[in-house]
């Protein structure tokens, strides 16, 4: 991912409460572990269940959903399916908010795999209640534990029964060592950056040759410079594509907190990218 930042990509209007629900605060962690277990429906359709400290997040990567996204006359949010260039394959959303969250992923080149709806957590809260819930992601990632994350809106943040939920499972993604994330928001440009560079994710609609010239070249300079380069040796219509294509798999670098424009500067970032 280029550039990447926490503070671009995670907008924490209360730290105290993210990292209370994140981490599971409050909670006899090792007792929440004890009891929890995970459903998923692997790629084949084979139900399973286990402890969640049994779990192997492979198994689950790609699987079908074991929630159904519910659609009903009235509702205020659109569900639909979002094709990733991370496994080259859709997966689904329930909000436009967790189809942000999910794009955000795909553009990061240390997740190897996104599912959506893929799991469903039971156990028991430290009063003895049933605790049965469906967190909305599990991102698995090169070199990092698997992370879980939960999409809301700002308005529906700081709901008690919400937030007593996520809190739970922090503390049982993170006793089993697990990471948990909750997602609500990031920043605006960052985001329109990533819609723009969205829509060159595609090899099958990419010149790779020109892609292959980048990296051969390792180049580093503004935006019109590169592309100006390339057009000596390549059809411009093919470089402009080939060149975001490029920033969004991370093989050229740049600032995603900055709106890009010609000016914007780009380096070669060598191995970093995605593989």
């Amino acid at each position: 991912m280029s550039a990447l930042t926490e503070d671009v990509w995670k907008s924490v209007p209360d730290e105290a409460l993210f990292r209370r629900m994140q981490t599971g605060l409050g909670y006899d962690r090792d007792a929440v572990v004890e009891t929890a277990k995970v459903r998923f429906i692997t790629e084949p359709g084979r139900e399973v269940t286990q402890r969640l400290v049994d779990v192997d997040p492979s198994d689950i990567d790609g699987g079908q959903q074991v929630r159904t996204i519910p659609k009903y006359r009235g509702r205020k949010n659109y569900s639909g399916w979002l094709w990733m260039a991370t496994a080259s394959r859709t997966v689904p959303y329930e909000s436009l908010l967790e189809r942000t969250r999910i794009l955000i992923a795909d553009y990061d080149t240390s997740v190897v795999g996104v599912t959506s709806q893929g799991i469903e957590l039971t156990g028991s809260a430290d009063d003895g209640k049933a605790v049965s819930r469906y967190p909305d992601l599990l991102l698995l990632r090169r070199d990092a534990p698997p992370l879980v994350v939960d999409v809301t809106s700002r308005d529906r943040l700081h709901k008690p029964k919400r937030v007593a939920s996520f809190t739970w499972t922090g503390a049982a993604m993170t006793g089993a060592g697990w990471e948990y994330e909750v997602w609500c928001d990031a920043d605006r440009t960052a985001l329109a950056n990533l819609t723009l560079l969205s829509g060159y994710r595609r090899s099958s609609v990419i010149a790779l040759d020109v892609v292959a010239d980048i990296m051969s070249a390792e180049p580093a300079g503004t935006l019109q410079e590169i592309e100006d380069a390339l057009a000596l040796r390549h059809r411009r219509m093919d470089v402009v594509p080939a060149v975001r294509y490029a920033m969004w798999h991370g093989v050229l670098d740049f600032d995603i907190g900055q709106l890009i424009d010609t000016d914007t500067e780009l380096a070669y970032a060598g191995s970093r990218h995605r593989e």
